[in-house]
């Protein structure tokens, strides 16, 4: 989460792009982001949440790393509009919330959701 306050300031400083397409990329990065979102819980109703969380968290990985190892546009545009997307976009809130409801018990959800609520106010 904290990577997209700073992300702007990363690509055009790191990849010495204008201003513009570095606005233009981050918001077809966003609309990209909601896309996989969606796909993410289709997936989740379909091959569980231990599946798409294994692999969400694979192709997140990749995608960090070639942001902050690749150095052509090349590689940034995919770790944008595809890894990052692919990753995160899949391991968002939406994912928790259907694990927590998967994983508990009726008597122990309430507790859960309080939790999980209680730690992203605080974050």
């Amino acid at each position: 989460l904290g990577l997209r306050f700073v992300l702007f300031n990363y690509v055009t400083n790191e990849y010495g792009i204008s201003d513009t397409y570095a606005g233009k990329l981050l918001g077809i990065k966003g609309m990209v982001d909601v896309i996989f979102g969606l796909v993410g819980s289709i997936l989740v109703d379909l091959i569980g949440v231990r599946k798409v969380s294994i692999v969400a968290l694979t192709v997140a990985i990749i995608g960090r790393s070639l942001l902050a190892f690749g150095r052509t546009n090349t590689t940034l545009i995919a770790a944008l509009l595809f890894f990052s997307p692919c990753g995160e976009a899949m391991l968002s809130m939406g994912l928790y919330r259907v694990a927590l409801k998967k994983l508990t018990t009726p008597l122990t959800r309430p507790l859960a959701f309080a939790v999980s609520y209680a730690a992203s106010n605080l974050s």
